[in-house]
């Protein structure tokens, strides 16, 4: 019997048919993977902000301010080698720990700029704050209430800021942390951080960085930023 083979020919338009399917499937693959992901953010924004409102109702507010004439925020970081507490403190400030110049609204912010803070609140969050042998002193929780649930890899047999569970304390999809931004002079409301001229309505408002992991100040393209703007915030539509 006379064999037959596949021409050079053939072979190339196979190859040809082939990379034109996968032209068109992979971007509806990597596009669906992706919207995944920004619905996941928005899940967790959310999940994150009624924690915040569920400790507003128990305490009658969210974050514990000092009354002296500089208001700080303070957080824990552990117990020091001697077993003394450390304590760090945010203040009004241009630096992203505690923001306000605008005289009309202060707030707080916890985001990539101020990890410490942003680690600290999230285990006051999810009551995971262990330091050693010793569990951190609760600043703004101080019931110690499971106000969100900490992530199902998260051990709690090692320090809440370890390097495996630093990781896992509510970053977005993309690895970084939220920016988390809480109205402490009861005034509710929060300056938007891409328009100081407007303000958004509420004690918190949240956003992620998005997919190309960039901080657009909250702006999307979607709501009038950039074409490469495209963070996830709460206040979008």
């Amino acid at each position: 019997m006379k064999k037959r083979y596949f021409t050079l020919v053939e072979l190339l338009v196979v190859v040809g048919i082939v990379v034109i399917l996968a032209g068109l499937v992979l971007p509806a693959v990597i596009g669906g993977a992706q919207q995944g992901r920004i619905t996941q953010a928005k899940a967790d924004m959310k999940a994150i902000q009624m924690a915040l409102a569920q400790m507003d109702q128990t305490y009658g507010r969210i974050l514990r301010v000092s009354s002296d004439a500089t208001p700080k925020v303070t957080y824990a970081t552990g117990a020091s080698a001697t077993g003394t507490s450390n304590f760090e403190t945010t203040k009004i400030s241009s630096d992203s720990n505690l923001t306000g110049s605008d005289t009309s609204t202060t707030f707080a912010v916890y985001d990539n700029n101020n990890l410490n803070a942003y680690n600290s609140l999230i285990a006051e969050l999810t009551a995971t704050g262990k330091k050693g042998s010793d569990t951190i002193p609760y600043q703004h929780n101080t019931r110690k209430i499971k106000f969100l649930d900490p992530n199902s890899s998260f051990d709690p047999a090692s320090d809440f800021n370890s390097n495996s569970n630093a990781p896992l304390l509510w970053r977005d999809p993309w690895g970084n942390a939220y920016t988390i931004m809480i109205n402490v002079d009861g005034k509710d409301r929060i300056r938007r951080p891409d328009d100081t001229s407007k303000y958004i309505s509420g004690k918190t408002a949240i956003y992620s960085y998005g997919p190309n992991g960039e901080n657009n100040q909250g702006k999307n393209a979607a709501e009038g930023g950039d074409k490469l703007d495209d963070d996830i915030a709460t206040w979008h539509k």
